[in-house]
């Protein structure tokens, strides 16, 4: 199988409850919920800082509805947000919830000077696992 380079890798159990069981999740909190994996596992890293206006920015939402579908996402235990500072908050996939066997980076998270590149690119190599 060939590998898909600049790609989001989302946990299997956080899938089956989005689009295979019958989800408890609506059309807001999946997208919020697909757009902080990007932000954090498409980086490797557990967390990230993230404000409002960068979602809202990027997510094409409004900051009520980006602001209340956070807060519905932590009271359903999906996604974790601790206050960074007065701008914006460290936010993250809850890996309890969802589980995560991967090797994701710890500690501070960092805003990544590369902004996203979102044409997908196949390597060529075949992936040897």
């Amino acid at each position: 199988m060939k590998q898909l380079l600049n790609s989001t890798q989302i946990p299997n159990k956080l899938l089956e409850e989005l689009y295979v069981s019958k989800s408890k999740f609506t059309g807001e909190e999946k997208d919020l919920l697909l757009y902080i994996c990007r932000k954090t596992i498409g980086w490797q890293k557990e967390t990230d800082w993230l404000t409002l206006n960068l979602i809202c920015k990027e997510t094409h939402k409004k900051k009520s509805t980006v602001s209340a579908t956070l807060k519905s996402l932590i009271a359903k235990k999906a996604i974790t947000k601790e206050k960074h500072n007065k701008l914006g908050w460290v936010i993250g996939l809850d890996l309890d919830t969802f589980g995560s066997e991967g090797k994701l980076t710890k500690g501070e998270p960092t805003v990544n000077p590369q902004l996203t590149d979102s044409s997908p690119t196949v390597n060529s190599s075949v992936n040897p696992q």
